[in-house]
């Protein structure tokens, strides 16, 4: 059962305390910032952001946001050179020296070219459904549709899908349908692999996220700090109220990676 994160802070500061190297991931909409209806026009705030960069700059300290938006999105929303980001679900990596793109999703991206005029024509009669290409994956946003529409608009996604060659998947999000790659990679192994990537022994992961797909992230890290942000049912070890909760802890992080020694006697965690 999931923990309030607040009452087990001293135990997670031993954690960091005895640790090499310290991971930090957050996914970015719902979590680093709020949901908004329009994802355009997000906007991080800019004492979040200035805290993301100072948490870099710390020598045993590695800042991922792991995002379902797509890379060169993500990035530009954060614009912090000094973090590793994530887009497409754990689909493409990038950080300050290196760049991954999982290559099934590369190899599958050829059949959703002529997947989005279908998806535009077929959902056009539909009010406030927003339709975002993010070159290995389809995004069909339904925040802004009528909620007696929302299961048409789930049976036409489905039925063109189902169209396809077996190749792509239909993942629930928060308010989205996406249109995915069955490739056997997620927001929690690009995580991992962020991690075995560090080349340090005993790296601490803390993990941060709101959405469905942040789940396979929980489920994945098997020793990491995994904290859900909301107020669901979660597979997350810890959760926290929302974003500004996030902004509160990520504050305490970074006072916590000066690897002082917390007060003796705390509980493991």
């Amino acid at each position: 059962m999931t923990q309030p994160l607040l009452e087990h802070l001293p135990a997670l500061a031993a954690r960091i305390a005895d640790a090499p190297h310290v991971l930090l991931g957050f996914d970015f909409d719902g979590t680093l910032t709020p949901i908004v209806s329009e994802p355009s026009q997000v906007k991080l705030d800019v004492g979040v952001r200035r805290m993301l960069r100072m948490a870099a700059e710390r020598p045993r300290t590695s800042v991922a946001v792991v995002s379902g938006r797509s890379l060169a999105d993500v990035k530009r929303h954060v614009g912090v050179p000094e973090l590793i980001y994530v887009g497409n679900h754990g689909l493409e990596l990038a950080g300050p020296d290196f760049a991954f793109v999982e290559p099934t999703a590369v190899r599958y991206s050829i059949d959703l070219v002529p997947l989005l005029p279908v998806l535009r024509e077929s959902l056009a009669n539909i009010g406030g459904v927003l339709i975002e290409d993010k070159e290995l994956t389809i995004a069909i946003h339904h925040r802004n549709v009528a909620v007696g529409e929302k299961e048409r608009v789930f049976q036409l996604v489905q039925g063109i899908v189902s169209a396809l060659p077996g190749s792509y998947k239909i993942a629930l999000g928060k308010e989205v349908f996406e249109i995915r790659p069955r490739a056997s990679w997620h927001k929690g192994t690009a995580v991992a692999w962020i991690a075995r990537r560090l080349a340090t022994p005993r790296v601490l992961t803390i993990y941060f996220g709101d959405d469905q797909t942040d789940e396979e992230a929980f489920k994945t890290l098997d020793d990491a700090v995994t904290v859900h942000v909301g107020n669901v049912a979660t597979s997350a070890r810890f959760h926290v109220a929302g974003p500004a909760d996030v902004g509160y802890y990520l504050r305490w992080l970074i006072d916590s990676t000066d690897f002082k020694l917390p007060p003796s006697g705390c509980a493991a965690l």
